[in-house]
């Protein structure tokens, strides 16, 4: 359980951040701060999700 005002870690940019966190996955393991969900994680899935789609 986490307490108030406890700081996380965020395994992509290592920032710290508060709340509960996203799960980094594909670009790490690991939970990621907002910022990188949105920035990186997000368009990550949307990569993959169209490549696997894409076998010649």
């Amino acid at each position: 359980m986490k307490t108030p005002g406890h700081k996380i870690t965020c395994v992509i940019c290592g920032g710290t951040y508060e709340e509960y966190g996203n799960n980094a996955w594909p670009v790490d393991k690991g939970t990621c701060c907002d910022m990188c969900n949105s920035m990186i994680v997000i368009p990550a899935r949307i990569k993959k999700a169209f490549d696997h789609g894409n076998k010649d």
